[in-house]
């Protein structure tokens, strides 16, 4: 119990900050170990979303396509690190999934996030960033995932860049699950819960993961969600 207390606040602190770029760049990039993933003025394309959202699928896939090593920022899962890009000038892809299967996910790879601090997370990550809706790429999961082609093509016309296409092929998928595999085997020991790919293991936590979240207790929380997840995809998605 004390030590989901403690994480808990941390990760309340942490979602704070990370609405405020000064302050979260201020609090975490000084002496992170994680460095090399906060955006800069040699940083050429930030990838963000919320937790959960297709982020590792994206950057793994999106840098496979590539012909040369793309100085990519990614998974801070804070809206900071797009609203800095944004005032940096910088090609910038958010990433969005529905709430029922982001949150979800993230109480399986993360079992110490209270289930109503990951549903206001979630609608306070893309509310902020509305307001800066024209200044950057979005793509919900499906897209991503399927027509990833698309979405790169829309970067390239929006910020006049020639970054390579990603294509669907079985081939390339299998590529791309392999390198992530081998992430999850590197950062998380290989455990199953907090691969980022689709894994039998974690169908039955899900599950209840979402069962939870369709419960009374969440339903305000969870349509508000929702509210946001159609709202952020009516104003963004090309």
């Amino acid at each position: 119990m004390k030590y989901h207390m403690i994480q808990n606040l941390k990760h309340l602190v942490r979602s704070y900050t990370g609405l405020h770029p000064d302050l979260f760049f201020r609090l975490y990039g000084v002496k992170s170990k994680n460095k090399k993933l906060f955006v800069n003025k040699k940083s050429e394309l930030v990838i963000e979303g919320f937790p959960r959202s297709g982020n590792t699928f994206a950057v793994v896939a999106f840098q496979s396509a590539q012909k040369r090593n793309v100085k990519i920022a990614h998974h801070l899962h804070v809206p900071a690190q797009i609203i800095r890009a944004v005032n940096m000038n910088i090609p910038a892809l958010v990433l969005i999934r529905n709430p029922s299967d982001s949150i979800a996910s993230l109480m399986v790879r993360h079992p110490h996030v209270a289930p109503h601090l990951a549903i206001k997370d979630f609608c306070r990550f893309y509310s902020v960033l509305l307001p800066a809706r024209d200044r950057f790429v979005c793509a919900d999961f499906k897209t991503l995932t399927t027509s990833y082609a698309d979405v790169i093509t829309e970067l390239n016309k929006k910020f006049n860049t020639t970054f390579d296409l990603y294509h669907d092929t079985e081939e390339n998928r299998k590529n791309v699950f392999r390198q992530i595999v081998e992430i999850n085997k590197r950062v998380d020991v290989g455990d199953a819960h907090q691969v980022a790919k689709p894994d039998p293991k974690k169908e039955k936590p899900k599950l209840l993961a979402q069962k939870t979240l369709g419960s009374a207790k969440f339903q305000e929380g969870m349509q508000q969600a929702g509210k946001v997840y159609k709202n952020f995809l009516d104003k963004c998605v090309f």
